[in-house]
């Protein structure tokens, strides 16, 4: 629908509304006639499907869920409407050619920039190097992957699609084919078999439009700009079939280093471990460490088509599901879409899709032979990563984002190199040394020469990481003005003059809670800085201006309560962090992650108090683990990771609190001993010199034989609004 069309709707809106008040009126006059009453009927029904149209209409063209999530406030839909519009609008563009101003001239101009990414070459020696492979797709889930195509497998994920999600160059959306289903569902599921059965999918259902999102205000640019693929609907369909088969085979054979777009992995551990590792970097003065931060060059788009097939046959993927990968991401026809138009037509070579339901897991497949690379150079010694106990960590990755931890020798630098330019050689991703840094321990030397070898620059202040900041030092309140300088950016200018405070309220639940709960996940807040934030959200709240100052009748504190404590439902960011801290304690014990397994080689347990040298957060997580402990129920198993001494496993406490509380003499020889060491064959095994009465009362702690250790006293699986909930758990209740 264009702006023609949507003024024509409005008028139907208006004419069928000035109909339904007539009829109402004569309705009143008349009550009993049956025509009027037929009539009134019909009116309803028409103004029920255009308002539903229009509300459509509105939905799409703001690009925002504020229909569903918030009120009814036409003048921030418009008001967002034209701030997308011209912030998409490309006026001028500056390429590698040259810049242009001319509307032909940008489209040439931008259409050859594509053409020349997405048919990138490899080197000519590429295939003197290959890539170790060290997990395999198991045998047992192979089946799973090449299992006949069932109609109800295809209807699931029509059905289970979003309506309204950007339409490929065909124009059709998921909303088409829900609606006409019954019309044109057994067509439909042939149509997908028929893929399947051949392998083979025609040029003009995998051509893709490419739209331009700008990646910050006034781009001006080509590298401003990020590339997104609307594929069409038809192909999105095939593309989340094999999405979703894929989907339970990738835990079993990506690197535990990875975390993007793996089930059970989640982003803020890579953020959490990169603290942890830098924290170490300043408390050996025999070792020194340095961390790269590599940024890849255009890490999607220039991806070598061939490398991932042979990626993932050398992995065990059976040669039909490769032939189907291969059948959906080679051959595709790219148009650019600028300023509303479709330009161009062009064939591509090399590169996947950002916006392809497969893209961010063959991505993964294709960065895990960077892993397997410093994993094999790991083993072999010629590259030496950090340690805790038998845990070694050399690199963290999600996506494109690549931290390497090292000793900061010169040997270990050259070998950086050499796996970067290896990589870089058969896959075709480049590391953009422009945007990439390295931190280097306070102790550490030959500054100058690491930074000729690796040729990148040393910084002197933190460097961002998933967003949050990271250094090895302690961060000042400086280092979250991005945090601070984001919030007041959202809070400020039309959006406050364009919403009501019931659109105010729900706007700080759902933008600004979702940017502060981002920021807890990976880090702590100083209470200074969330006292300023605080005092943005109560003006924005109560005044609609973050400027303006005045007395408030209620307290920010008592207006983050949930409703039934007599709040507004707006989230703390104290109630944030416990939430969250629930969840990565509830994790630790749940879920095994190399942050967990870093924890436990380095820390042990939460409840292990005396630990001084710890990290902020990891002290942060012992008080909220403090007050958790009654809601957490512990089952002893064979194999279980619980510490013995510290863990509160032993009949709700731990055992260091009952040798305490009995004031019983007895040294703990190692703290991070785990409770499967003392069980031999189902039974247990305690150490002789253990206080009597303690041991007895251990070997009443019943040996279970499930797989999980530790649960929730109700429920079973906590949520997030479940740990929340707890937080204000001794709040008063009102009516």
């Amino acid at each position: 629908m264009n702006w023609v069309s949507s003024n024509h709707l409005q008028k139907e809106i208006v004419d069928l509304s000035r109909s339904q008040s007539y009829l109402l009126g004569q309705i009143q006059a008349f009550p009993q006639d049956l025509q009027l009453n037929l009539a009134l009927k019909e009116i309803n029904h028409q103004l029920a499907e255009k308002n539903s149209d229009w509300s459509g209409w509105i939905i799409q063209r703001a690009k925002a869920k504020w229909m569903s999530n918030g009120e009814d406030d036409l003048k921030f839909l418009y008001s967002r409407i034209n701030i997308r519009h011209n912030s998409n609008l490309i006026k001028s563009i500056t390429t590698s050619e040259g810049e242009f101003t001319d509307a032909a001239a940008i489209n040439t101009a931008i259409v050859n920039h594509f053409k020349k990414i997405y048919n990138t070459t490899l080197p000519s020696n590429s295939s003197i190097w290959t890539a170790p492979v060290h997990l395999k797709v198991p045998s047992n889930l192979i089946p799973q992957l090449i299992s006949p195509i069932s109609v109800d497998e295809i209807k699931f994920v029509v059905f289970s699609s979003p309506n309204c999600s950007a339409p490929g160059p065909d124009g059709y959306t998921f909303e088409f084919y829900k609606s006409s289903w019954n019309t044109n569902g057994t067509q439909l599921c042939q149509a997908v078999s028929a893929f399947f059965s051949t392998g083979t999918m025609p040029n003009h259902a995998k051509a893709t439009a490419i739209a331009l999102i700008p990646k910050r205000p006034h781009a001006q640019d080509i590298a401003d700009y990020r590339p997104i693929s609307l594929c069409n609907t038809f192909y999105k369909i095939i593309a989340k079939i094999l999405a979703n088969r894929l989907r339970d085979v990738m835990p079993f054979i990506i690197h535990p280093s990875q975390t993007g777009f793996i089930l059970d992995r989640v982003i803020s551990d890579n953020t959490l471990l990169a603290v942890e590792l830098l924290k170490d970097f300043n408390s050996s003065h025999k070792n020194q460490f340095f961390c790269a931060k590599n940024d890849i060059h255009k890490a999607f788009d220039t991806i070598s088509r061939s490398f991932l097939r042979n990626r993932m046959i050398a992995k065990g993927f059976p040669n039909v599901f490769v032939c189907w990968i291969m059948g959906c991401i080679s051959e595709v026809h790219f148009s650019i879409l600028i300023n509303g138009a479709l330009e161009g037509y062009f064939n591509s070579t090399s590169g996947l899709r950002q916006g392809c339901p497969l893209s961010p897991y063959l991505f993964c497949i294709v960065m895990d032979s960077l892993s397997s690379c410093f994993e094999e150079a790991t083993s072999q010694n010629s590259f030496q990563g950090m340690k805790a106990g038998d845990l070694s960590i050399s690199h963290l990755l999600y996506a494109d984002d690549l931290l390497v931890f090292a000793k900061a020798t010169l040997d270990n630098a050259h070998c950086l190199n050499y796996i970067l330019e290896k990589f870089a050689c058969i896959s075709g991703l480049q590391v953009n040394s422009t945007k990439s840094r390295f931190l280097l321990s306070k102790h550490g030397v030959d500054a100058e020469n690491l930074c000729n070898i690796l040729n990148i620059p040393i910084s002197d202040v933190p460097v961002k990481y998933l967003g949050i900041p990271i250094f090895h030092k302690r961060l000042k309140i400086c280092d979250f003005q991005p945090l601070l300088d984001r919030i007041s950016g959202c809070l400020e200018g039309w959006k406050a003059r364009s919403l009501t405070i019931a659109g105010r309220l729900q706007y700080l639940k759902y933008t600004i809670n979702n940017i502060l709960a981002y920021w807890v996940r990976g880090t702590v807040i100083p209470k200074t800085c969330a006292k300023t934030i605080k005092k943005l959200c109560s003006r924005f709240l109560f005044y609609g201006d973050i400027h303006k100052r005045g007395l408030h009748m209620i307290s920010w504190k008592d207006t983050c309560k949930p409703y039934n404590n007599g709040g507004l439902g707006i989230h703390s960011i104290d109630s944030l962090f416990y939430g969250f801290g629930c969840n990565v304690i509830w994790r630790f014990f749940n879920c095994n992650s190399l942050l967990n397994n870093w924890w436990k080689a380095t820390y042990g347990s939460f409840w292990n108090f005396g630990n001084s040298k710890c990290s902020i957060y990891w002290k942060a997580l012992c008080d909220v683990a403090k007050s958790l402990q009654h809601s957490l129920n512990f089952k002893i198993i064979t194999t279980s990771h619980l510490s013995f001494y510290w863990d509160p496993w032993c009949l709700g406490m731990s055992v260091a609190e009952r040798l305490k509380q009995a004031n019983w003499d007895f040294p703990i020889p190692n703290a991070k001993l785990e409770v499967s060491n003392f069980i031999n064959s189902n039974n247990w095994n305690l150490p002789p010199n253990l206080p009597a009465p303690l041991a007895n009362i251990i070997k009443t702690v019943t040996i279970c034989s499930t797989t999980q250790e530790c649960f929730w006293t109700k429920p079973a699986k906590p949520s997030f609004r479940n740990f929340v909930k707890q937080f204000y758990v001794e709040f008063e209740e009102v009516p």
